[in-house]
């Protein structure tokens, strides 16, 4: 088996693919009525589009081009601040079309043309009405409230690329007993509550992700595989074996980065088990308790992640354990850590042998 990682060490290949550009246009705006922004603009443009932010971590151009492994270029212009003549007082309307085009006004006279970009975000300095969102997943226009922070922008930004967000499964087995996997609830089976149990979806629950409820995370290989980011960097699982894996946040790598475990009879990606490594605090992206081997799923453009810890009830345990197997009743296969050290995770595969009609 060490001469297979061997050969895998060696051949994996490198991927080519074309480069994806989105322009973002961010209007800061001001209100008459409230009171005056406490940084430069510059501080803004830093968090946005700059290497790092002045705080020392990612801004929202460094985290998503990273994320893409260089897929998605990320480049654009702030605007402000950009004061309007209007009181601060919540609309009715959820679009804020008021406060939008007098934004888009005062921006047009700095030079912004809708033409030149691809992507808006709007951002309503010291006010808050209601929660930042995106208009659609796969939108093109953002607000968000209060200022720019750099994580909720980047957390509205993978819903304007077309991601929903990324969820933790509670699964239960037979008794009624916490359990890593069970009946999913896309399952055919789930709704008639047969089987060894069942899971449920605790909303944003994922706490590894920019896309769940941390939104400091990396993105998990599920959704990079949906946007087509993982080429050359995913291997895909229909056999018994013993598997390397690089950690999922390098750049380049020697190694899959992570694993798609296709069940049994399953074909389509977004039917496999994403399992991928993530060893711990790296460029203020990355918490050291948010680590391990993690496993997730994927349904449409939404994803979930398991518990793979049950003796910890700790949320940011949820990784595989080294030498402790993880079996899906449902599914007819186990997932074992065999050794992780800081370049690379073992993962050993095995499937149910199940006779014909079973």
């Amino acid at each position: 088996m060490l001469n297979v990682l061997l050969l895998v060490l060696l051949l994996w290949p490198a991927a080519v693919f074309a480069q994806q550009t989105e322009r973002v246009a961010i209007f800061v705006v001001t209100f008459p009525d409230r009171p005056p922004p406490s940084e430069p603009i510059g501080v803004v443009a830093a968090r946005a589009f700059g290497p790092t932010t002045p705080d020392g971590v990612f801004s929202l151009k460094s985290y998503w081009e990273a994320a893409s492994y260089g897929h998605l270029k990320v480049t654009g212009t702030v605007y402000g601040y950009l004061p309007i003549n209007l009181p601060s007082t919540c609309p009715g309307s959820p679009l804020y079309p008021e406060w939008t085009q007098a934004a888009t006004i005062e921006a047009a006279k700095r030079g912004y043309s809708p033409a030149n970009f691809t992507k808006r975000i709007f951002v309503w300095q010291n006010v808050i009405c209601g929660n930042s969102f995106t208009v659609g997943v796969g939108g093109t226009v953002m607000f968000l409230q209060s200022g720019f922070s750099v994580d909720i922008a980047s957390h509205e930004f993978g819903h304007a690329l077309g991601l929903s967000h990324s969820h933790l499964a509670v699964c239960v087995d037979a008794a009624g007993r916490p359990a890593t996997f069970g009946i999913d609830l896309t399952d055919a089976t789930a709704a008639s509550g047969q089987g060894p149990g069942r899971c449920t979806e605790s909303d944003s629950g994922d706490p590894f992700g920019i896309m769940g409820g941390r939104f400091t995370g990396p993105l998990n290989a599920a959704h990079r595989s949906f946007l087509g980011w993982m080429t050359g960097r995913l291997q895909t699982i229909t056999s018994d074996g013993d598997f390397a894996i690089a950690p999922l946040q390098l750049q380049t790598a020697p190694l899959p980065q992570a694993l798609a475990v296709l069940p049994p009879g399953q074909t389509s990606p977004g039917e496999a088990y994403y399992v991928e490594y993530r060893p711990g605090a790296t460029g203020g992206q990355f918490d050291p308790a948010a680590s391990g081997v993690v496993v997730h799923t994927r349904s449409g453009s939404s994803t979930e992640v398991y518990d793979a810890d049950l003796a910890n009830p700790e949320v940011y345990h949820l990784g595989l354990q080294l030498g402790v197997p993880v079996h899906h009743p449902v599914k007819g296969f186990t997932l074992t850590l065999l050794s992780m050290v800081s370049n690379r995770a073992v993962v050993r595969v095995t499937f149910e042998r199940r006779s014909l009609g079973n």
